[in-house]
Order: C-alpha cells, then sequence, then structure tokens
C-alpha cells in the first residue's frame, strides 16, 4: 500500500512516469480482499466488521497504484461508518459469450448523509461534505478524489449515491446508507 501510495504521487506531480511502470494482472476480487486483511485491525477496533458477497475473477490489467482504490473506498466506508455498523462490499459479475464481460463493485456503508446536489462535488479535491465535517473525522477532501482519478485512469464508471432510508440521526448528524459503485467492463 506503502508503495501504491507513493506512485500516486507520480500519478499527481508526473503522470508521464506511470506509463514506464510494469503492467500485471489484477483480480479486482483479490485487490479488494488484500485492502480488507491490511484495514481488519482498525474495522475490528471501532467495531465495523467487512462482508464480501458474491465472488469474482475478473482481472484487469493494471500497475501498482491501482492498489489504492479498494483501499481508499473501505478505508473511508470505516472512517465516516459508526461503531458497531457492517460494510458490505457485493461483487456481481456477468459473463456472457454474446455480450461483453461485466463487474460491478458496490461498496455499502451507514455513513454522513450527503444531498443529492453535493454528489459530484465528493469527486473534487479538497471537498468535504458538511456532515462529514460535523463527525469530527479527520479528513482532506482526498479520498474519493483520488478514486475518481483512478477510475477515469482504468475506464471505470464510479457513481456514488447516498440515501436517507430510513433517516438516521446520531449526535445531531445525519446518516443515511452510502454506496460507491465500480462498473468494469471489458469487450
Amino acid at each position: 500500500i506503502i508503495s501504491a501510495r507513493m506512485l500516486y504521487l507520480d500519478l499527481e506531480l508526473n503522470p508521464s512516469a506511470l506509463i514506464q511502470q510494469s503492467k500485471f494482472t489484477s483480480v479486482i476480487y483479490k485487490k479488494f480482499d488484500k485492502a480488507r486483511y491490511v484495514l481488519h485491525k482498525l474495522a475490528k477496533e471501532q467495531r465495523k466488521k467487512i462482508s464480501f458477497k458474491g465472488r469474482s475473477q475478473y482481472a484487469i490489467s493494471t500497475i501498482a497504484v491501482f492498489d489504492c482504490l479498494p483501499f481508499i473506498l473501505l478505508d473511508n466506508a470505516i472512517k465516516y461508518a459508526p461503531n458497531d455498523t457492517e460494510i458490505t462490499v457485493t461483487f456481481d459479475e456477468v459473463t456472457n459469450p454474446s455480450i461483453h464481460q461485466r463487474l460491478e463493485v458496490v461498496i455499502s456503508s451507514i455513513g454522513p448523509f450527503v444531498m443529492k446536489e453535493e454528489i459530484g462535488k465528493l469527486t473534487e479535491r479538497g471537498y468535504r461534505n458538511p456532515n462529514a465535517v460535523a463527525t469530527q473525522t479527520i479528513g482532506y477532501g482526498l479520498g474519493l478524489y483520488i478514486a475518481q482519478q483512478l477510475c477515469d485512469m482504468y475506464n471505470i464508471n464510479m457513481k456514488i449515491q447516498s440515501i436517507k432510508n430510513p433517516p438516521i440521526k446520531i449526535n445531531g448528524i445525519e446518516y443515511g446508507t452510502f454506496e460507491v459503485s465500480l462498473q468494469f467492463q471489458q469487450a
């Protein structure tokens, strides 16, 4: 993860350096499982459980910086979910010879509620939703910004939604179901 973060600095400061990086095949499920393993102790300390639903052998060609994507998304879910809650990662793979192979990965957790008109701002550098700020959780508005850059790099469609159903209020902060969906598709 540390070397992937260092490579991310190249993405930010010197993108042409990434072209020279060695590519390898990454099984998406295994990358999320690795991030879950690395973050297990943090999740356990905060009484949060990370569950996987489904399995997948879907793979893409990546460089090491790709490892940041699952790590960022799971770390954000752990950071903002209330204690004693579950973070679910669902893998839905479709393989059919007559259509494109695709994989959808959905990370779902309870998180600070985000109004519909603010969803697009979450991937802007430095933006933090007022409910996220109110949690007094340390953050710099970089996680989903970096995630979006990595998704753009690999042609992954990332969708974010926040659903206030049922509405939850903890310490005066509105929470809801927060979902990040990654859609991979190969020809």
